[in-house]
Formats: C-alpha cells, structure tokens, sequence
C-alpha cells in the first residue's frame, strides 16, 4: 500500500474507484450494452429480412415482367387469328354471296327469257290468225269479184291497207 502513497494514490480512494467502476461497468453491461445488443441484432435481421424480401421481390417482378409479355404476346396472336379467322369468314361470306346472288340473277333471267319467249309465242300465233283472217278475207274478196285485172290491182291495194290498219 505504501506504494500506492509513494505514488501519491490513496488506495481507500482507487478501491472505491475500482468499485464503483465495476457497478457501473455492471450495471451498463446490464441494462444498457445487452439490450443495445439485442436491439442491433434484431435490426441486423430486419435488415437481412428487408433485403432478401426485396431480392425476391426483384425476382418476383421479373417473372412477372416476363409472364406478362407471354401474355401479352399470347393475347396478340390470338387477336391476330381473330381477325384472320374474321377476313376468312368475310371473303366465304362475300363469295356465298356473290354465288347466291348470281344464281338468282340466272334464275331472274332464265324466267324472263321464258316469259319473253311465251309472248313472242303468242304475238306469233295472234299475228298468224289475224294475217289467215287476212288471208281469208282477201282469198274471199278475190274469188268474189275476180273479174279484171284492173279490179284485182284494187282488191290487193284494200287488203294492204286493211293490213297496215290491223298492225
């Protein structure tokens, strides 16, 4: 102890000092170092926890970037096919049309080229019974009065006229 005089330290002094250090060094490593620790663990993980999240995360979002131009790429090929599929219809369409209506305009003109014929049919037996009627009436008119050639230039000059009158 005389040391510690000779040095100019009172012992009592430096063991009190010794003491309460080590009280302070308990009581910090107590109360305050350990739940600094804990709390700097707990943090540590947090981060760790928030950075892995994150990471998967960026994974996540790349899938999902990549699903989405699948997608996308896959709603665009079938939007193609759709309006492929829908021009095809179209021109089936166009063309079913196309040969309905030229059957029908056939149809249409084979009719009326049977009822133009029926009447050209008709006109011709209407005109061949008034030109007989003609015919007759001229035959008649001539056997009646056959007398001179002066008369039979007259008779045929009266039937023309009854036939330009009859048309």
């Amino acid at each position: 102890m005389e040391f510690f005089t000779s040095l100019g330290i009172d012992w009592k002094l430096f063991l009190a000092q010794i003491i309460n250090f080590g009280i302070l060094l308990f009581v910090l490593q107590r109360f305050l170092y350990k739940p600094m620790l804990s709390f700097l663990s707990k943090r540590e993980q947090s981060i760790k926890d928030n950075l892995d999240l994150s990471e998967e995360l960026k994974t996540e979002k790349v899938n999902l970037d990549l699903k989405k131009d699948e997608v996308l790429s896959e709603a665009r090929k079938e939007a193609h096919k759709i309006i492929h599929d829908a021009k095809v219809f179209g021109e089936k369409e166009k063309t079913r049309l196309m040969t309905e209506t030229q059957k029908e305009i056939k149809e249409m003109l084979a009719q009326k080229e049977l009822a133009a014929l029926r009447e050209k049919d008709q006109i011709l037996r209407d005109a061949k019974g008034e030109i007989i009627d003609l015919i007759m009436l001229a035959t008649e008119n001539i056997i009646k009065q056959k007398l001179d050639p002066q008369t039979d230039r007259i008779l045929i000059e009266k039937t023309l006229r009854e036939l330009d009158r009859a048309k």
